[in-house]
């Protein structure tokens, strides 16, 4: 059995940070990473991430995603959740360098 995780960020008020955030999510520098995205109406974005060791899904947007996320400008503290298929789950603030 293949590990694979899911993933969904909170709704996103701010049209602007919600922009940056799902252009970040979609691009293909993490096709091999994440399996598929999409948004969910117009505020958040979900998808399922790859993994073939446990908790490599957590691992994965920890090192590899979240840095890009936090590099974003973005005008508010954002979350998002990634649920491993066996390792639990956790989420991740990103834009904390910002006041709102």
């Amino acid at each position: 059995m293949s590990e694979r995780g899911t993933f969904v960020t909170e709704f996103v008020h701010c049209n602007d940070c919600f922009e940056k955030v799902k252009k970040v999510l979609l691009s293909v520098d993490f096709r091999k990473e994440i399996l598929y995205a999409y948004t969910l109406g117009k505020n958040a974005v979900a998808g399922q991430i790859r993994g073939s060791w446990s908790g490599e899904e957590l691992w994965i947007f920890e090192s590899n995603i979240i840095p890009k996320l936090n590099k974003l400008d973005l005008c508010h503290r954002l979350r998002i959740s990634v649920i491993s298929d066996s390792c639990g789950e956790k989420t991740f603030t990103f834009g904390e360098n910002k006041t709102k």
